[in-house]
């Protein structure tokens, strides 16, 4: 008997179904509003360090129509509810989802645009409303090409662990202070958790990753002045030249989450922290 033959059969979390893909370029004009800091030293996007894109998945039924969908964007927050709303519901109505089958994350950069309408009054403020409009049909589109591309595949999931963040509420070292400081905590260790999914067809091409991890984009920060995806951008072009698939990100829950080198305007720097992002097996 070999010894292979010996060991326990090795099973990891996973689906089985239609799944499919679609993505789509959503980069802003250069010279909107993207002030994005109270700090900000501009108000207008000065150039383009990389593209933002829009991915979706799609888990498909095909004997029942069901479809449950995720849309994954480089963009930045919401400037109220109402905008949301009014995003989601439009959404829904052109794709004919209840709102339990979608999830629509954003990657939390810091280096693009707001989401919101347009506002004259703001610098670049006209092209914002526009812009959102964009997005809004790129998701509709999105949806409907993933979900006549689904075909059997499997989505396994591997837990993992990445250093790349470290916590950031940093306790106020003055006598008698009990406040925190949005700053480098060397004394508090930071949740290093990365779960990795990954989606193969039925030969066994892999056709998306999905990344979920807990670290929030502000490496550009003050002094940027370029629409950006922040770190996020590099490991998305890393993975899709690795794999072939398409690369998602789930951003956790990171409010005390930062990458170590942060705050800097050099586009250079979130390219680097990419490849400081290590994979090991939890």
């Amino acid at each position: 008997m070999k010894v292979q033959d010996q060991l326990p059969p090795v099973f990891h979390p996973g689906f089985a179904g239609h799944i499919g893909f679609a993505h789509a370029d959503i980069t802003p004009p250069v010279g909107i509003y993207a002030r994005n800091w109270g700090g900000a030293k501009n108000d207008r996007a000065e150039s383009i360090h990389r593209p933002l894109t829009l991915t979706a998945m799609v888990l498909a039924n095909p004997k029942t129509k069901q479809r449950l969908v995720f849309i994954e964007g480089d963009l930045s927050w919401w400037r109220s509810l109402e905008t949301w709303n009014s995003f989601q519901a439009s959404l829904l109505e052109a794709t004919h989802l209840p709102p339990e089958s979608l999830i629509f994350s954003v990657t939390h950069s810091h280096a693009a645009p707001p989401l919101m309408e347009s506002n004259p009054e703001l610098p670049g403020g006209e092209l914002l409303g526009p812009w959102l409009d964009s997005i809004l049909t790129h998701s509709i589109e999105l949806v409907e090409t993933a979900t006549s591309r689904s075909e059997p595949a499997v989505l396994e999931w591997h837990r993992g662990s990445c250093q790349l963040a470290q916590n950031r509420d940093m306790p106020d070292p003055s006598p008698g202070a009990s406040r925190r400081i949005c700053g480098f905590n060397p004394n508090q260790a930071a949740d290093s958790t990365l779960l990795v999914g990954r989606v193969t067809d039925s030969t066994g091409v892999v056709r998306g990753v999905l990344v979920n991890y807990a670290c929030h984009p502000t490496t550009l920060a003050f002094d940027n002045r370029a629409i950006s995806p922040d770190f996020v951008g590099a490991m998305r072009e890393k993975i899709e030249q690795e794999t072939g698939g398409l690369a998602l990100f789930l951003q956790g829950v990171s409010g005390e989450l930062s990458p170590r080198e942060q705050h800097v305007g050099e586009l250079g720097v979130a390219d680097q922290l990419c490849r400081k992002m290590r994979w090991r097996h939890a």
